[in-house]
C-alpha cells in the first residue's frame, strides 16, 4: 500500500466548498468501485488529500496525474479558477499489516486530529 499526500496549490483551502469535497469524494468511490484503483482509506481536508492506494509506484503515479487533471477540470465548472494541485506530492509505501493499519488509522484521525470534528 502506497501513501499518498496531495496538496491543493499555494495553501489554497478549496475543499472548504462542499459541491468541490464532494466531487472528488464521489469520483474517488466510483474509481474504486469501478475497479480503476484499489483505495484502503482516504480522507479530503480542507487542503490536501490523504490517500491509501494499492498498487504500483509507476501505475498509481498515471492513475493520480489523470485523477487531478479530471478533477481540476470539474472544478473549474464549480467555480474555482486557476491552478487546484501542487504538481508534486508525496509517496510513502506501508508494508506489513501493521504498518498498513497505522497508516490508515493516522489518514482517518486527521481531520479530529486538526479540529474539523470532535470524534
Amino acid at each position: 500500500m502506497i501513501h499518498y499526500t496531495i496538496h491543493a496549490n499555494k495553501d489554497a483551502k478549496p475543499f472548504f466548498n462542499p459541491p468541490l469535497a464532494l466531487l472528488c469524494c464521489n469520483d474517488l468511490l466510483k474509481c474504486h468501485t469501478e475497479k480503476k484503483v484499489h483505495i484502503r482509506a482516504f480522507c479530503l481536508m480542507p487542503d490536501h488529500l490523504h490517500l491509501c492506494i494499492n498498487g504500483t509506484k509507476q501505475e498509481l503515479k498515471v492513475f493520480i496525474d489523470r485523477w487531478k487533471s479530471f478533477v481540476t477540470h470539474a472544478s473549474w465548472k464549480n467555480g474555482w479558477s486557476g491552478k487546484l494541485w501542487q504538481e508534486r506530492f508525496y509517496a510513502t509505501e506501508a508494508n506489513g499489516e501493521s504498518a498498513k493499519s497505522a497508516v490508515v488509522d493516522y489518514v482517518l484521525r486527521n481531520p479530529q486530529k486538526a479540529g474539523l470534528v470532535k470524534s
